[in-house]
C-alpha cells in the first residue's frame, strides 16, 4: 500500500487482521507491505462409517472443503471468509477407491499432481499462490457387529441326568 506524505503532518495507518501499525511524520511517501495470510483448500477422500453385516463395502469420491466433488467435475466453487473462490483442476485428482468386508479402517486415497489445482477469483484472477493445496485420505470404517447370544431355556422333572438343550438364538 503506498501513501503520500504531506508535511507538518502525523498520519497513522492500522489495518484490520495485520500484525503492524506504521506511523510516519515527515515529507515524502511511505511503502508499507501487508502480509496476505495463505488459506487452506483442503482436497479430502470422503468418509463413512458402517456396521459389519458380511457383505463388501466401498467407498470413492472427495469433497474440496466440506463440499463433495461429483465424478467427472472439473470446477467447483469455494467461500471462504465470505469471499468466492471457483477451485478448478478438480479432473486431475485420482481416488483410490476404498473397500473392505472385514470389521477395521480402509484408506480412501486422494491424489493430485502438483501445480494440477488452481484457485481463481470470481473475475476469473489466478489466486492459487495465496492458498495452500493440501490433500488428505478419506476413511471407510466397518464397524464390529455387537452380537447377543441367548441360550434357550427347558424344563424337566429331576432324574440324575443333565438337563441339556443346544438350542441358541443370535
Amino acid at each position: 500500500v503506498n501513501f503520500n506524505i504531506y508535511s507538518g503532518l502525523t498520519y497513522s495507518y492500522s489495518f484490520p487482521d495485520a500484525k503492524f501499525t506504521t506511523s510516519v511524520a515527515q515529507t515524502g511517501s511511505a511503502s508499507v507491505s501487508v502480509p496476505i495470510e495463505s488459506q487452506t483448500i483442503l482436497i479430502q477422500g470422503k468418509d463413512d462409517t458402517v456396521t459389519y453385516d458380511g457383505k463388501e463395502h466401498s467407498l470413492s469420491g472427495f469433497t474440496v472443503n466440506g463440499t463433495e466433488v461429483e465424478a467427472g467435475t472439473n470446477s467447483i466453487n469455494v467461500t471462504l471468509n465470505g469471499t468466492t473462490y471457483q477451485v478448478t483442476g478438480l479432473s486431475n485428482v485420482t481416488n483410490e477407491m476404498a473397500q473392505g468386508t472385514k470389521a477395521g479402517t480402509y484408506t480412501n486415497t486422494v491424489s493430485a499432481p502438483d501445480g494440477a489445482i488452481k484457485v481463481n477469483t470470481s473475475r476469473g484472477t489466478d489466486v492459487t499462490a495465496n492458498f495452500h493445496i493440501s490433500v488428505a485420505p478419506g476413511t471407510l470404517t466397518i464397524k464390529k457387529r455387537q452380537v447377543t447370544l441367548e441360550s434357550a431355556g427347558d424344563t424337566k422333572e429331576y432324574d440324575g441326568t443333565a438337563l441339556t438343550n443346544d438350542q441358541v438364538t443370535v
